[in-house]
């Protein structure tokens, strides 16, 4: 299913497309990152949206299709243990303005970029953005990141 431009979001560098449902939300992430656009998870009413890890761990399994641009999503309330140990990302991997309800399980990865990033921290964030991110903790025991954390 294409995804639709997010109409109140001016962009930085990087255009956002708003998800839909989350139904389809890797299909949705996979066809954004093909448009070289963030997957933009707020809601009608203001509020991030709630992801499921698994859908983050399954978006990662099909890196492939998210090259060059990546796994890029803004937005979103991570839900559940994102557990990515051991496990080869090879394409940029960006939450933007996302929050987590646990930490994060990096240990013994492989990635090609990682990043935890609040809307107005840099200037190559897209507008609308939330400004406010929280990452309860990271594991990261032999991670090995490639390019920037």
């Amino acid at each position: 299913m294409p995804v639709q431009e997010s109409s109140n979001h001016a962009a930085v560098g990087v255009q956002m497309v708003r998800l839909h449902d989350r139904s389809d939300l890797v299909d949705q992430w996979a066809s954004a990152a093909l448009q070289r656009r963030v997957l933009d998870c707020l809601d009608e009413a203001g509020h991030r949206t709630v992801v499921p890890a698994e859908q983050v761990h399954a978006a990662c399994l099909r890196a492939a299709e998210f090259a060059p641009f990546g796994i890029r999503l803004a937005n979103a309330l991570i839900n559940g243990d994102l557990d990515l140990r051991a496990m080869a990302v090879p394409v940029p991997l960006h939450f933007l303005g996302c929050g987590f309800d646990s930490a994060p399980q990096f240990d013994g990865a492989d990635v090609h970029e990682l990043a935890f990033v609040a809307g107005g921290a840099r200037r190559d964030v897209p507008d609308g953005v939330l400004r406010t991110s929280f990452l309860p903790g990271l594991l990261g025991n032999g991670v090995r990141i490639r390019r920037d954390l």
